[in-house]
């Protein structure tokens, strides 16, 4: 490497390492210290940073790094189009089906023989059009010529060759059906003794490769595809290179796949060798162990390299990558948290890769078959060359290949060194505690009756009177000297404390246990899976999170502790859902999931359906959440009654949201009945119960019996939880419908609508679905109609603050990919009337979206297409097009009101009324405005109440009307 190299390296990694803010002030420096270095130092950085391709004069460089992102290549409409334009042509007795693939030099199509001698399906690979050049034709040759010397059943075989019209080079392989490796080890959730195996596949076809003197020099996992059978398949020797040791020049490679490619080759121009294809190799394999890919940036890159001088660098970096891997990787391996993955690979496993990848290609191994040897000792528990490991590693091994009659060899040791003062210590110890137990034991039965230390049933308690006296004679007892029976004794007023829904004590109980035992040194695994339960109850999801997972990390792999992974990885999931780690979530589910699935305990597989359920509502896969509500209803109606009633809460609440509110009002009674027969009338899940009913009788168009059954959950919420929790926000939410209902109370309603706004993202952060939802719905009050006491200037300030709420709650949904609707209708009219600049087209394609959205999600749901229906027609009025709009809304008005008891579709035909009748004024037909007055003030009386606004709107004008001939618009 020449000075000016060593330079521009040195000023990569200085630069690479510098806080942003001063990157500048460094070029600066750099441009005038020495003009030579910066210069190719900022086109290394603007190549890094995507802004153009690299165009550098460094001589082990330049032409070397022209293409490699096979991604941009593939997205190149120029490109696509060049091979979209052969297929149906001929190449030789081969017509080209189908374009299967497309890199830097050529592109791949699926070819059928077409000359009737024979059927035959192959892989056929031509040059590029648009880079055709000797030199690409050159390395097709060369590409051509070596897969002919090459005959392995690792290796896809040539079948055939030619030139085309123009003398471009072409050839035909056997046709692999087969997947990317990693993507075939994912799909199949592959366990890392799996994925080594199939990498020593790959060893044994590489060192057959270099036997014959070819290197590959473009490993990566798309080149090495895994066929139903798990038979490795090695292809694309595209940028093959005869072995030649003894070349001084090498020819430089056509291009090179960033990340894969060995450092030396980009960053000194060596030949390629062994050596440079141990270390793709090798990042295939940490690729294939941990999830996580190499980067393709060359600034991180040329970073890494130069700072790769200790051997224990790149062990470092893939144990640092197992303990940071996604939730998707680990599952995807077998495995169901972190720390095991990292235990797995540190060690053999991350000796083996940072062999592979040492900066210094001596230091490598020699051939890819002293790599796949290493990788078949750690397969067979042997000690790995990769390892100067010293007796005490060796007899490990040794150990864990025979630990079957170690074990039992140790057992019998173990048995005769026990005795003497061991056993009798031990005794004393176990009739301690149990005479302890006895006592606590005793005393929950003499104070709670049913209660043991197990926990509690669905026994309902008056008040937290009794747990406090039980508390306080648990404290008076004398177990200072026994923590795990104080913990055991703690856990159970826990749940006690949870059954009433004093979740703050509870916790406080539950996390004071999980010390106790910390300190004893006791497993405390049952004691935290309780408290994380409880900190989720309390929407501190974080740390519900972090205690789940620290104490699943503890958890052994065994059908004995089955139910503890299940009930930690449950929590993981929700709180992974409530901090919008959606993927994760899921993935924490699913391996729930599959723990409880064709299990006798049937109560947590139905919460987890349940949970599935809610996420598919809330994602509006509106017929697989039902699915799961009325599976888990099943699942768990005769041994798990409070199960079901969770699964039939969350049914209630789908049902009201498909406006299906006669289902939903006769379900929430059912529910609520059952609730206060078995918690009583005071419970919060009483009255969460209460408020699911009384958002069923509110869209359901029963306001008296709403407005009841609202006050009542508020109460009870407001009672268990305090004014700041998020149970008692949503009950705020659904108390805000009322002000449909009674236009007067708007003043109320709005301010119960933003403290629960304000709760709700305080409680969870503005993206949340539940504050996202609290914030749309303060929009939509925001936007309505306002009562006519409300000033001009006043109304104008609201409409504002809620366009803008709406156009952030909009942009943020667009984000998250989750539809809103009601939210969407007003805003579009909103804007549609504020008309600046393109706001009516705007409007237009959001009620369009709206429209579409609706049908996929919610099929044939009258009410919400009739209402955005009405919206549509309402922009039509708007604009001025007065005919359409009119015709438009008779139609409307007809289905509206036949259709079933809905609130807001009353409303809209209230709306429809008002606004035809304006028609009718604008055109002059005084009879139809009348009409239609009439319409609306009837309607109103008869659907609202005769208190309601529109009411006695329309009443003052009609009176109008008759007096001065018309009525304001």
């Amino acid at each position: 490497m020449s000075s000016v190299d060593a330079r521009v390296l040195s000023l990569f990694r200085a630069y690479v390492d510098l806080e942003p803010r001063r990157r500048s002030r460094f070029l600066e420096d750099a441009r005038r210290d020495d003009p030579q270095a910066h210069a190719l130092l900022a086109a290394m950085i603007a190549a890094d940073a995507g802004e153009h391709a690299l165009d550098l004069s460094l001589p082990w460089l330049s032409d070397r790094l022209r293409t490699g992102n096979e991604d941009a290549a593939d997205a190149d409409e120029d490109d696509e189009s060049d091979g979209e334009n052969r297929i149906g042509t001929r190449l030789g007795p081969w017509r080209l089906v189908r374009k299967i693939g497309q890199g830097g030099m050529g592109i791949v199509y699926e070819a059928m023989r077409d000359d009737r001698q024979y059927e035959q399906r192959v892989a056929l690979k031509c040059a590029r059009a648009e880079l055709s050049s000797p030199r690409l034709s050159e390395a097709l040759l060369a590409e051509r010529r070596h897969l002919a010397r090459l005959q392995h059943p690792n290796i896809v075989p040539l079948l055939d060759g030619g030139v085309d019209a123009q003398d471009h080079p072409w050839f035909a392989l056997q046709y692999v059906e087969g997947e990317a490796i990693d993507l075939w080890c994912d799909r199949r959730r592959k366990s890392l003794r799996d994925r080594v195996a199939l990498l020593g596949q790959v060893c044994d076809a590489l060192a057959y490769a270099h036997a014959q003197g070819v290197v590959h020099q473009d490993l990566k996992p798309s080149n090495l595809l895994v066929t139903d059978d798990g038979r490795v398949q090695l292809l694309d020797f595209g940028l093959s290179a005869p072995l030649n040791l003894g070349a001084d020049t090498p020819a430089p490679p056509v291009a090179l796949t960033p990340g894969y490619t060995a450092p030396e080759i980009v960053f000194r121009g060596a030949a390629p060798c062994i050596a440079s294809d141990l270390y793709s190799l090798g990042v295939v394999l940490a690729q294939l162990l941990t999830g996580d890919g190499p980067s393709r940036s060359l600034l991180a890159q040329a970073s890494q390299w130069l700072a790769t001088t200790s051997s224990e660098a790149g062990a470092e970096r893939l144990v640092r990558s197992a303990a940071t891997a996604t939730s998707e990787a680990i599952a995807n391996r077998g495995l169901s948290d972190r720390r095991s993955l990292a235990k797995q690979i540190s060690g053999d496993l991350a000796a083996i890769v940072e062999r592979c990848l040492r900066a210094d290609p001596t230091q490598r191994y020699r051939s890819a078959g002293e790599l796949g040897e290493d990788l078949q000792r750690w397969l067979q528990h042997r000690p790995v060359r990769a390892r100067d490991g010293g007796r005490l590693y060796r007899t490990g091994r040794f150990l864990r290949r025979h630990r079957l009659a170690m074990g039992l060899a140790g057992v019998t040791a173990l048995t005769a060194a026990i005795g003497g003062g061991a056993t009798w210590w031990q005794a004393y110890r176990v009739e301690r505690e149990t005479q302890a137990t006895l006592a606590v034991s005793r005393l929950f039965e003499e104070t709670l009756g049913s209660a043991t230390l197990s926990g509690l049933s669905d026994t309902p308690f008056s008040s937290s009177a009794l747990l406090r006296d039980v508390e306080t004679k648990v404290r008076g007892l004398d177990l200072s000297a026994q923590p795990r029976t104080l913990a055991g004794a703690l856990t159970s007023l826990a749940r006690s404390r949870a059954v009433i829904g004093d979740y703050a004590s509870a916790t406080r109980l539950a996390d004071e246990a999980a010390r106790l035992l910390d300190r004893d040194g006791a497993p405390s695994l049952e004691t935290r899976a309780t408290l994380a339960s409880l900190l989720n109850l309390q929407a501190r999801h974080r740390q519900a999170r972090s205690v789940a997972e620290q104490t699943l990390d503890q958890v052994p792999h065994d059908q004995l502790h089955r139910p503890l992974r299940v009930r930690l990885l449950t929590e993981i999931a929700r709180s992974d859902w409530e901090l919008l780690h959606h993927r994760d979530a899921q993935d924490a589910l699913d391996a729930a999931l599959a723990l409880t699935r064709n299990q006798p305990e049937r109560g947590p597989y139905a919460e987890l359906l349940t949970l599935r359920g809610y996420w598919n509502a809330r994602l509006l896969n509106l017929p697989q959440a039902e699915a799961d509500f009325r599976r888990a209803i099943a699942v768990a109606a005769d041994t798990q009654p409070a199960l079901a009633n969770q699964a039939r809460e969350k049914l209630i609440q789908l049902l009201t949201l498909q406006e299906r509110f006669a289902e939903a009002q006769g379900l929430a009674l059912q529910l609520l009945e059952q609730r206060r027969r078995s918690l009583g009338d005071r419970h919060p899940d009483t009255g969460r119960a209460w408020v699911a009913l009384a958002d069923s009788q509110c869209g359901g168009g029963r306001p008296a019996d709403c407005r009841a059954s609202i006050e009542r959950g508020k109460d009870i919420l407001r009672a268990r939880y305090g004014e700041s929790h998020p149970e008692y926000a949503e009950a705020l939410r659904v108390s805000t419908q009322l002000y449909f209902l009674d236009e007067h109370s708007y003043a109320e309603r709005l301010s119960e609508m933003r403290r629960s706004a304000s709760i709700l993202q305080e409680s969870y952060g503005p993206a949340h679905e539940a504050a996202l939802r609290a914030r749309a719905d303060l929009g939509v009050m925001l936007l309505h109609r306002k009562p006519a006491s409300v000033p001009d200037e006043e109304q104008r300030r609201l409409r504002d603050e809620g366009l803008a709420l709406l156009d952030s709650v909009l942009s943020t949904s667009d984000r998250q990919k989750v539809p809103i609707f009601t939210p969407k209708l007003y805003y579009a009219i909103a804007i549609a009337r504020r008309n600046r600049g393109d706001d009516r087209d705007t409007a237009r394609r959001l009620l369009v979206e709206t429209q579409t959205d609706a049908e996929r999600y919610f099929g044939d749901s009258r009410g919400l297409h009739l209402r955005i229906s009405y919206y549509l027609a309402l922009l039509a009025y708007i604009q001025g097009d007065l005919a359409t709009a009119d015709a438009q809304m008779a139609d409307i008005a007809a289905q509206a009101e036949t259709a079933p008891p809905h609130l807001r579709l009353r409303l809209v035909l209230c709306n429809i009324l008002n606004v035809r009748a304006n028609i009718a004024l604008h055109r002059g037909d005084r009879d139809s405005a009348r009409n239609h007055l009439i319409r609306l003030r009837d309607t109103a009386m008869r659907w609202l109440g005769p208190e309601h606004p529109w009411v006695k709107q329309a009443q003052r004008d009609l009176d109008l009307l008759a007096r001065t001939g018309r009525f304001p618009t």
